[in-house]
């Protein structure tokens, strides 16, 4: 196809064969097997990249932290021990508080699932059978 001319109404004239390399083909073809295949997906985009962030934020709020794990259980461990020095000297005055010794007992059965030593868990065991004992002298196990 030839453009002759400027103007907006100038004429256009063209022939179907190019004059030039008329025994070329031209360098745009579509390959035979391309054409009887199956049209290829699009490909998607990924969306932007700030919700990766927001990802690694919530992936990095739900790890537990060693600090805060250790400091509840050294705050449970006190809880225990105020509760114990109050039984040792309601057990000395002959007198047991029972609120006292269900505390104890609901404190030691949850320290007792987060323990990793044994040596730990033999303590809350006794802690928790002497709790029983003391229960079953009132009445109430």
């Amino acid at each position: 196809m030839r453009v002759t001319g400027s103007s907006a109404g100038g004429r256009i004239s063209g022939s179907g064969k190019s004059k030039r390399g008329a025994g070329r083909t031209s360098g745009f073809a579509l390959d035979s097997a391309a054409g009887n295949a199956a049209p290829k997906p699009a490909v998607e985009i990924a969306g932007p990249g700030s919700v990766n962030g927001i990802d690694a934020l919530l992936a990095l709020q739900a790890v537990p932290d060693p600090v805060a794990k250790r400091k509840k259980a050294v705050r449970r461990a006190g809880e225990m021990l105020d509760i114990l020095e109050d039984i040792r000297i309601g057990l000395l005055d002959g007198r047991v508080s029972e609120t006292r010794l269900l505390q104890l007992s609901s404190l030691a059965a949850k320290q007792h699932g987060l323990a990793g030593d044994t040596k730990l868990g033999d303590l809350l065991d006794g802690i928790e059978l002497r709790v029983r004992v003391e229960l079953a002298k009132l009445g109430r196990y």
